[in-house]
């Protein structure tokens, strides 16, 4: 006996495919989402782009003052105490041109932009992570993809904790950061800490015994209990600027953070997708599998009818 091929069942099967497929993205529209992986990639790079393109601009503004002589780093890579002169560098007409200013502001201590090249760990993270991330949907392998996840939202969590922490303790911050910078000029060059304190009309750092530098002339011998502790007239002249500076950090970190979770979405969406195209091929290759069937049986019935 001839088994009974059921067409309604068929019928049905073969109605839930198209269905499937037609309410699913379509190839191309996949292909455009997935071109957004990278996209999401270089968004998370641009903020540091731009902070170092500002820090060249910057810094070729101060390029005729000296080098790494008579500097002390603030916050390494970014802010730095200077003596400001001219630099033998510099051709003489640039020399003519910046002679009077480099006469006046002579050896006065300020604080200027440097160029360092530097890779931030939050950077780097964003792109340890960003890879990671993309190597796992390109492997298919969900259990990468579940670490990577992971890994996303404790960077999330830490990075966000400490820079709020910075953010509301900017003013220990300042205070922090400046201290550890009079220590290292303090330790390396103590010419630099005489300047600041001629300069600011300041001893010391905390107090006036605070790694502090004697004067040289005797013109300049004081009473050095009378003058001021050098830590707050720092920061009443850079405190500003090191607040702003540190909200300008924070909002790149911040959008940096927002592209790492921006792409660990679209990965997400994207072996989201990826899972129903495998369900969506496997139902099309059951109803492959039961159209051959019929087509089969359907033969069998026409010769068992030949008379």
């Amino acid at each position: 006996m001839v088994p009974m091929v059921d067409n309604k069942t068929w019928s049905n099967n073969t109605k839930l495919a198209q269905e499937m497929k037609a309410s699913g993205p379509s190839l191309s529209t996949r292909r455009r989402t997935w071109h957004l992986a990278p996209v999401a990639i270089m968004s998370t790079l641009i903020p540091a782009c731009v902070w170092f393109i500002q820090h060249v601009l910057r810094g070729s503004d101060s390029g005729r003052f000296s080098g790494r002589h008579g500097e002390i780093d603030v916050i390494p890579g970014i802010l730095s105490f200077r003596r400001l002169g001219l630099s033998d560098d510099l051709p003489p007409s640039q020399k003519e041109l910046y002679n009077q200013k480099a006469e006046v502001h002579d050896n006065r201590p300020s604080l200027v932009p440097t160029l360092t090249l530097e890779f931030e760990g939050i950077s780097l993270t964003v792109v340890i992570v960003s890879i990671v991330g993309v190597f796992a949907f390109i492997k298919g392998c969900r259990k990468l993809l579940q670490s990577y996840l992971i890994c996303v939202i404790i960077t999330v969590l830490i990075q966000a904790s400490i820079m709020v922490h910075q953010f509301l303790l900017s003013t220990r911050w300042i205070d922090d950061t400046l201290d550890q910078s009079w220590n290292r000029a303090y330790e390396s060059d103590p010419e630099l800490v005489m300047g600041l304190q001629n300069e600011f009309n300041c001893r010391g750092f905390n107090h006036f015994q605070d790694r502090a530098v004697d004067f040289i002339h005797g013109e300049d011998m004081i009473d050095h209990m009378a003058l001021m502790p050098c830590s707050e007239v720092l920061k009443a002249t850079f405190g500003k600027r090191m607040r702003h500076l540190g909200t300008v950090l924070l909002c790149i970190r911040l959008i940096q953070l927002a592209g790492v979770l921006s792409l660990a979405t679209l990965i997400v969406y994207l072996s989201d997708m990826d899972q129903e195209d495998r369900e969506m091929e496997e139902q099309e290759q059951e109803l492959a599998d039961e159209k051959e069937v019929l087509v089969s049986l359907t033969l069998d019935v026409k010769q068992n009818d030949k008379p």
